[in-house]
């Protein structure tokens, strides 16, 4: 799944729009109210996810923006998909799981 969030659902609502004239099948949601709470404390607005579900789209989509991202964690978790993307859940989730966390590590080493 490829996913956005925000507050901002006018933002959202272009993304979708610019997506849907590329072809691509977007679904935006309302993700949680404002004051749901979670681990990382209370929303303060409410939030709104887009997404995109298509295994192809996300394929096509990641060949669209791994040359434009300057995110070192984006461009590993993209290459990471597209290295992978013809095997199934079961055989990637620890090495995906593994990824992530490493991610979340260096990202939380870098805010010290």
């Amino acid at each position: 799944m490829f996913n956005i969030a925000t507050g901002d659902p006018k933002i959202l609502k272009q993304i979708k729009k610019g997506l849907e004239t590329l072809n691509y099948h977007p679904y935006l949601y309302l993700e949680s109210k404002k004051g749901a709470k979670t681990s990382y404390g209370t929303y303060n607005q409410d939030m709104f996810d887009l997404t995109i579900n298509r295994k192809k789209e996300i394929i096509s989509l990641i060949n669209k923006l791994l040359p434009l991202s300057k995110h070192s964690e984006k461009i590993r978790k993209m290459n990471f998909i597209l290295e992978n993307k013809n095997k199934k859940w079961s055989e990637i989730e620890e090495k995906w799981i593994k990824l992530r966390d490493e991610i979340k590590k260096e990202l939380l080493k870098n805010q010290i």
